[in-house]
């Protein structure tokens, strides 16, 4: 038997993105669908026997119904040819109040044919080469205790995949962080005789934690931000021998997610903005660009003023998609330094600056202090 399993694709980000003119979408929203079709034709053409999505089809519960009409789109193919799909909610898919439904509803509601969607503790049977295999969805809000009752529930009478959407003690929540025990659920709660695999979402980085059962995250298949920046995306294939129950795995990238780089530049030694603006743009042109979101960081001893234009230029010119205001990390100041509005300017100073080369800046100003003042009021 052959999963195709994936999680997290948070359809609606839009951060950095722009308006497609195409389709009315954000640019990101639209790159994110294309990533999920990646995935799903890569099921169909592989002759996938099934697919499991581990939650987080959507970055909001309260998607728009653009968004969730493209979401069907691809997912339907599945039921189209005939793959059976086992769809759990995120909590990023729905809030916590139990009569609230997700995107992802919508799969009962119209009685998708070979589809099974749950946010809450089901089994569902799926025969398959001779052999019948149990799905287990476990609840998308949960506590540890709730987590270990329902595990005590599922006896050894079938070959069993679990689908968890939650946080696992010692996985790793990005590159550098890990999850502590307070919250978290211990791996050892899966150690169940006939358990094969815990297919798990949540955790963007791909990660495998247990090798018998295999207890892994599939990683998510777009990058959110620059916590992102070093991970591969993708999903995992599982190969089951249907003989033995020998379950292998695969990760299979996806090369067009979106690229976010950092230059980050020691400038401690450089007294001028020519000297800094030279060694900054030696990097960009030195640096694999093309369709990245940009932050640039420089470390300093004094707050010199880059030709900030001349810098986004060259950017531009080696196919960034998106450059960040340009970040200063001084000596004895907690916090990164942009020569731009932040939370330390007064009001009317920030709209100052927002507006600054502007036309009828001061009427701009003006009726911006009357609108914080009627909201205050």
């Amino acid at each position: 038997m052959k999963i195709v399993c994936f999680a997290d694709t948070h359809a609606g980000v839009k951060n950095y993105g722009r308006i497609d003119k195409e389709t009315g979408m954000n640019e990101r929203e639209v790159q994110t669908l294309k990533l999920l079709d990646e995935t799903v034709n890569y099921a169909i053409n592989n002759k996938a026997d099934c697919v499991v999505f581990a939650g987080d089809m959507y970055h909001k519960n309260m998607p728009s119904p653009t968004l969730v009409n493209g979401v069907n789109e691809v997912m339907v193919k599945l039921s189209t040819n005939g793959i059976r799909t086992f769809v759990l909610d995120g909590n990023h898919d729905v809030s916590k109040m139990e009569t609230f439904d997700s995107g992802l509803k919508q799969f009962d509601t119209l009685n998708i044919p070979y589809f099974t969607h749950s946010r809450f503790y089901q089994e569902e049977l799926f025969n398959c080469n001779g052999n019948t295999y149990r799905f287990v969805f476990l609840p998308t809000y949960h506590t540890k205790d709730e987590i270990e009752e329902y595990m005590n529930k599922v006896d050894d009478k079938y070959p069993t995949f679990i689908i968890f959407h939650g946080s696992i003690k010692d996985a790793m929540l990005n590159d550098w962080n890990s999850m502590d025990g307070k919250t978290s659920i211990d791996k050892e709660v899966f150690n169940k005789p006939n358990v094969l695999a815990v297919i798990m979402g949540h955790f963007h980085k791909h990660q495998i934690l247990n090798e018998k059962p295999l207890v892994f995250y599939t990683g998510s298949t777009n990058r959110i931000d620059f916590t992102e920046e070093k991970q591969k995306k993708g999903f995992v294939e599982l190969i089951v021998d249907d003989a033995t129950l020998e379950t292998k795995y695969k990760f299979v990238e996806l090369s067009n997610a979106q690229k976010f780089k950092t230059i980050q530049v020691d400038c401690t030694d450089m007294s001028t903005a020519e000297e800094i603006e030279k060694v900054l743009i030696k990097e960009i042109n030195n640096t694999d660009l093309k369709d990245a979101i940009l932050r640039i960081r420089l470390n300093m001893t004094e707050n010199v003023i880059v030709d900030e234009k001349k810098i986004l230029e060259t950017a531009y010119n080696n196919g960034i998609y998106y450059m960040l205001k340009i970040q200063k990390i001084l000596p004895n100041v907690e916090s990164i330094v942009e020569d731009g509005i932040s939370n330390m300017l007064s009001i009317q100073d920030s709209l100052e600056k927002y507006f600054d080369g502007a036309k009828r800046k001061t009427e701009r100003v003006a009726l911006g202090m009357e609108i914080v003042k009627e909201v205050d009021e």
